[in-house]
């Protein structure tokens, strides 16, 4: 096995957490890790409107596939900070909105084991994985694994008002152009206040269409109606960055591999470049040698005391479902391969989740007046 010393990783003091962090602090919130003195600094321009918007996907190396060094979001390019682990929308907007760590906060991919009923739950989605007929008839996430967010706390403990601007839920947008219409609107409000607005492109187009030209002009798109909106905006200390980044990627049916299922007690979890393995007893050995005969030049295959030991997931108290939610083993994408269990035919054209500088590296962008 491959040693993870040896592949990218996560800067610990110049990543999302401590940009939320940062955030927690200059609305005189105590935050639960180190905040990043570059965003601090930012934020020394104390003004009625601070906005964090998150571009989903558009990690670094997507902007230098897809957009130009003149372009608005590349003038305004401050420095590179770090996703988390793993770098995926899950987790990574989670810690955005809660200011914690994955292993804190529980949300650790798209698939995530309950031990408390024994499934393996699409969290945003609420149904059992690869059964999207098996919806549950209460939300699994609330339950199971609720946080508090860092715009509820503002509102709850300080003299300041926040908000958050989503595609989902009870005030959501409903497309680009809504999405900047209700941010402009939320900026008039009269006194200082936070906006956490989320974008779910380009991720959702580069899932499908890869760095084709479709992706390249929504991007530009997205880069000129930024720029335009920003015109717009007085009193402004705007932050925009991405979750992650992708890379483009084939994929591995597991279920292909008769042998090597029947070494697995249940199906996959967490994410396809960050896979987790439940092995039958007394299987280990069987399991990790077929791993690196079949896998091992993609992923590197770690234990779940490996996982535990090397704080993969973050800093902090771990929450009561990690553990056990994090599989015997777990498979780390290094390479441009990710895990399905089944076929499907809506093939993804780039991922996201494992250890590579493309996936890991984002922008943090400035703009303010």
């Amino acid at each position: 096995m491959k040693e993870l010393d040896n592949v990218f990783r996560y800067d610990r003091k110049n990543n999302i957490v401590n940009l939320s962090s940062s955030i927690m602090n200059h609305f005189g919130l105590k935050p639960f890790h180190e905040t990043s003195n570059y965003v601090d600094n930012i934020l020394e321009k104390d003004k009625d409107n601070i906005i964090l918007m998150i571009y989903d996907g558009l990690g670094i190396d997507v902007m230098n596939k897809t957009l130009d060094t003149d372009s608005f979001l590349f003038k305004n390019l401050n420095k590179k900070i770090h996703s988390i682990f793993p770098p995926t929308t899950a987790c990574c907007t989670t810690s955005f909105m809660s200011g914690k760590y994955p292993a804190e906060h529980g949300y650790l991919g798209w698939d995530i084991y309950i031990k408390d009923i024994n499934k393996i739950v699409t969290i945003f989605k609420n149904h059992e994985k690869d059964n999207e007929n098996n919806v549950f008839d209460y939300n699994v996430a609330e339950k199971y694994l609720p946080y508090k967010k860092i715009v509820d706390l503002i509102n709850e403990q300080t003299n300041y008002n926040a908000y958050e601007l989503l595609p989902f839920g009870k005030n959501k947008y409903d497309n680009l152009d809504d999405m900047f219409i209700k941010l402009e609107k939320l900026c008039k409000i009269p006194g200082k206040k936070y906006i956490y607005c989320y974008c779910n492109e380009p991720d959702h187009t580069l899932h499908y269409n890869g760095f084709n030209n479709k992706t390249v002009s929504l991007i530009k798109n997205l880069d000129n109606k930024t720029k335009k909106f920003v015109k717009k905006l007085e009193n402004y200390n705007l932050i925009i960055t991405a979750d992650h980044g992708h890379v483009e990627c084939d994929q591995i049916i597991l279920s292909n591999y008769s042998d090597f299922i029947n070494l697995l007690e249940r199906n996959t979890s967490t994410e396809g470049r960050a896979c987790s393995f439940w092995v039958k007893k007394g299987k280990e050995n069987d399991f990790t040698n077929m791993f690196d005969k079949l896998f091992g030049k993609d992923f590197i295959l770690l234990s779940k005391k490996e996982i535990i030991e090397k704080k993969l997931f973050g800093y902090g108290k771990c929450h009561k479902n990690f553990e056990s939610s994090i599989g015997d083993y777990m498979a780390i994408a290094i390479k441009n391969k990710y895990f399905e269990y089944y076929y499907y035919d809506d093939v993804i054209k780039t991922q996201h989740g494992g250890l590579t500088k493309e996936e890991i590296e984002i922008p943090l962008i400035n703009v303010s007046d």
